[in-house]
Formats: C-alpha cells, structure tokens, sequence
C-alpha cells in the first residue's frame, strides 16, 4: 500500500523558539549568584534557557531551609563550616534526609553518614551497578557542525581547527553561566578535532567499554536547520529539507542500533 503523501500546502512556518526571550531573561535570576543556597540537590528549578522555570515551591523552601540548619548543625559537631560541610559527602546525606522529611522516604539514608564519609561509602552505588542511559545522542559525523562541532563546543575553544566562534551559537548569546563558549569539562581541552573522534567506533568506545553504561536508548533530534544554495540557514519546510538537515535520521538511527548491536 502507497503512503500517503503529507501535504504542506498552507502551512505557516515560523521561526525557531527555542530559547527565552530578553523579556523573559528579565524575569530570572541566575542560579550561580553569589547570594543563592550553594545546596548540594538544586532547592528550586532550574532553566537551561529554553523554558520559564517556575518559582520555588512550599515544599521546597522547606527542603532549603532543613539543608541549611542540618548543615549548621552537623558542621559545628565535625568543628567546619557549613560550606565545606556542604562540598562533602555529609552535604549530599543531609540533603537526602531534608527530601525525605519533606517529601516522605525516597532515599535510603542514615543520619550518621552526615557524619561518617565511611557510612556514606557503605550505602554508596556498587561498582557493578546496572546503568541504563534513557537519552543517549548520536549526530551523523558528515555534518560540519555534528560530531567535530560538539567536539568544539565542549573545548570552549576559538582555537578549534574550522571553528573560530561556537558553531551552536551563532548569535553569541550568553548560557546560564554567562559563557558563550564555556568548557563543559577542562579534560576536554586539547583533544584533537578530527573526523576519528566522530565515528562510531569511537562512540562505542567512548560509551560502552570506557564508561559503565550497560544499555543505551539511542534518541534522534528530528528538528533541524538547512542552507539552501545562497539562503542563510533557516528551519526547513518540507521533509526532503528535514532529512537533508537532520542530525540523525529515522533509518540512520536505526543502522547505528543494528551495528553497535
């Protein structure tokens, strides 16, 4: 049986909204203000920049405000402040506990791992642990701005062979740290840009032998941007332009699913 053919006709194609306009930003705070609870488990939403977050709940000025005093508390008893106290191990205990007195048992946690890195250790994940990634990404590596470009993004480096400004931020705009070509991990910086770093091989490499990801779900971004002869890029209008401009299409998802398997 013929698929029918998907008819685009009269449809409006509007530009891309995928980030907060400066309306919106006017509306925000920054999460890494100097005068924000640095709490181990955020105490309230956090946006990337691509929704509005929502204000902090009841509950969750009351998780915030047991943190602090569990931190006061147990930092005097262990003779540090609270913030060291908060960097360590007793900070993510003492977190846990303030969730589970505010939200009810989630988290298995004893009070004296506040107290004890070795407690905390005890109950910490095996080594063996079960890791299922839910959003594993892949990008196609013929793509200019695919794996070689978020090998530049992830350096925050100009000096980045083919690439002088960040090639997923064309307009320059600052992210939440206010970079706008931040390092996502200083053990990034210096790694060669090559199209090697890009193939597949590699990424099994990277992801199910380096790391301790068991099982991978492998998700495809369908959005995309086209250049088309002289036009600037823009978002494409018709599927012939989607699968030109993919990051990973349907059929090459599913080859990628068949080979790594």
């Amino acid at each position: 049986m013929a698929a029918e053919k998907w008819n685009e006709e009269g449809k409006v194609w509007e530009p891309d909204h995928g980030l907060l306009d400066e309306k919106q930003i006017a509306k925000c705070a920054r999460a890494d203000e100097a005068d924000a609870f640095r709490s181990p488990v955020p105490t309230r939403m956090v946006s990337n920049g691509e929704y509005m977050p929502i204000p902090q709940t009841r509950q969750q000025k009351v998780v915030e405000a047991r943190i602090q005093a569990l931190a006061e508390s147990a930092g005097k008893k262990l003779g540090i402040g609270r913030r060291r106290f908060l960097a360590g191990t007793g900070g993510m205990a003492a977190s846990l506990i303030a969730m589970n007195e505010v939200f009810g048992r989630f988290f298995n946690v004893d009070p004296i791992e506040m107290f004890e890195p070795v407690a905390y250790a005890q109950s910490a994940a095996p080594r063996n642990l079960f890791v299922f990634d839910d959003q594993l990404h892949m990008v196609r590596g013929s793509q200019r701005a695919g794996g070689a470009g978020l090998r530049a993004l992830s350096q925050g480096t100009s000096s980045a062979p083919n690439f002088k400004t960040n090639p997923y931020n064309p307009k320059g705009l600052p992210d939440e740290r206010g970079d706008v070509w931040g390092v996502w991990n200083p053990a990034l910086v210096g790694l060669p840009i090559t199209a090697a770093n890009a193939q597949i091989v590699q990424f099994i490499k990277d992801v199910f032998l380096d790391s301790q990801v068991n099982i991978g779900l492998l998700s495809n971004v369908t959005a995309s941007s086209v250049t088309i002869g002289a036009e600037a890029r823009r978002a494409p209008r018709n599927v012939e332009e989607a699968l030109r401009g993919e990051i990973l299409t349907a059929a090459q998802t599913a080859a990628a699913r068949n080979f790594v398997n």
